[in-house]
């Protein structure tokens, strides 16, 4: 599978068992944990290959949603380092959530202020 196609195919229990916003359902919490599982082991399969571009970002949402923080924080660290990347904002927030993740509240700290000066405040910053 892709980056793209694993990230989806980890988030669909959850996706498909969400019957009603904000009320989590024990079907919900089921599908959830399904979800986390299935991406904890894509991530696991995926980051001992070599990927580019949007696939990195795609691989730091993938690790995120399985917990597996340091791949996460490997692979949008050269995300956000990319000359041209379509989605910095959404690279640096990812990355502030890996860093928290890991327990390195300085390092979340500072790419949140990095998102504060590099990008607009809007609803997703």
């Amino acid at each position: 599978m892709s980056p793209t196609e694993a990230y989806l195919y980890a988030m669909e229990p959850f996706n498909n068992a969400r019957s009603a916003p904000d009320d989590l359902t024990d079907a919900d919490t089921w599908a959830l944990g399904i979800g986390v599982a299935r991406a904890n082991e894509q991530c696991e399969v995926l980051k001992i290959q070599k990927f580019h571009d949007e696939d990195l970002l795609a691989l730091g949402k993938l690790c995120i949603f399985g917990r597996d923080y340091e791949p996460a924080r490997e692979f949008l660290i050269d995300y956000i380092a990319l000359p041209q990347p379509k989605a910095p904002e959404v690279g640096r927030l990812l990355l502030a959530r890996a860093f928290i993740g890991l327990g390195s509240i300085d390092s979340a700290e500072s790419q949140m202020e990095s998102l504060l000066t590099l990008f607009p405040y809007d609803a997703s910053i």
